[in-house]
């Protein structure tokens, strides 16, 4: 994956390793009533959408680092979005160069720093766009 000067996120330097024995969590989302639990929908674009099945939900990893929360699934699979084009905004899971800045409120709306909007929600999946805002909950498995 080759960065572009004009993708709102570059992040540089290796990607980070990830703690030994850092909790894994699901995260289930809320918009008035339970979403379910967010799930990469893999693929070439790797979307993520919600399944009400727990056993298939992703698990995800939290990373710290100067005092900012990225959101891991593995090596090379780091919470992002569409920066542009078609689905521009909508999460997606991209290697670390691209791994937005996330910030959970204590309300559990999600923001992302990169961009200054909260997570919201379209057709099942979900957007860094301030439109339907979502609730989030961190479960520890």
């Amino acid at each position: 994956m080759n960065a572009t000067s004009d993708d709102p996120i570059l992040n540089s330097g290796a990607e980070p390793k990830i703690e030994a024995g850092a909790d894994e969590i699901y995260i289930q989302a809320f918009r008035n009533v339970d979403l379910g639990f967010w799930r990469d929908e893999g693929g070439t674009d790797n979307w993520i959408g919600v399944t009400a099945d727990r056993k298939i939900a992703t698990k995800f990893r939290q990373h710290f680092a100067d005092n900012v929360l990225y959101l891991t699934s593995g090596t090379n699979s780091w919470l992002s979005y569409r920066a542009r084009g078609a689905f521009g905004l909508g999460l997606k899971m991209r290697g670390w160069i691209y791994a937005a800045k996330w910030k959970l409120e204590p309300d559990g709306k999600l923001l992302c720093l990169n961009n200054g909007k909260f997570v919201g929600t379209e057709g099942g999946y979900f957007y860094a766009n301030s439109e339907n805002v979502v609730m989030l909950k961190f479960i520890k498995i």
